[in-house]
């Protein structure tokens, strides 16, 4: 989702050739348009590293689901309830932790993004923010884990 929004107005990079595997130079014959060792790209989109891409990856998100009343809660930054369903999410960059009641509020949120983003769903809730879940409901326990962090 982060890299599917708009910027206002175009950016530019400057790539060393050097730095390019020269694979991708033969694939896409990006030496032809180099330019003193550099080849120039015009960057249309969100870029991670582009410092006011988070700013409007959140606010075309926001704005997309409030269209369909999904909002912001006033105390709990990155916490979303929709008006009248009972579902509410959190969103860290681009992962969402959903709580529901009924599987036709999940679809509903799932129809709302796709006709925005492109992305996948992981209805077992395995992992969230690079943090691994582990469900277990007879016992009403969460158990989290960073494997390998440590490593």
């Amino acid at each position: 989702m982060y890299l599917e929004s708009c910027l206002q107005n175009p950016e530019y990079v400057r790539f060393d050739l050097l730095l390019i595997p020269q694979a991708i130079i033969d694939h896409y014959n990006i030496d032809e348009d180099a330019v003193d060792g550099y080849v120039y790209a015009k960057i249309n989109k969100a870029w991670y590293g582009l410092k006011q891409s988070g700013r409007i990856a959140h606010d075309d998100l926001v704005a997309h689901l409030a269209k369909h009343d999904y909002v912001k809660t006033k105390h709990t930054e990155g916490l979303f309830r929709h008006k009248t369903r009972d579902i509410s999410f959190t969103l860290v960059v681009d992962d969402f932790g959903i709580k529901y009641s009924s599987k036709d509020d999940v679809y509903h949120l799932n129809q709302i993004l796709r006709k925005k983003y492109k992305y996948e769903v992981d209805m077992e809730a395995k992992q969230y923010i690079g943090i691994h879940l582990k469900w277990d409901y007879k016992k009403r326990e969460l158990i989290c884990s960073m494997d390998g962090y440590i490593e």
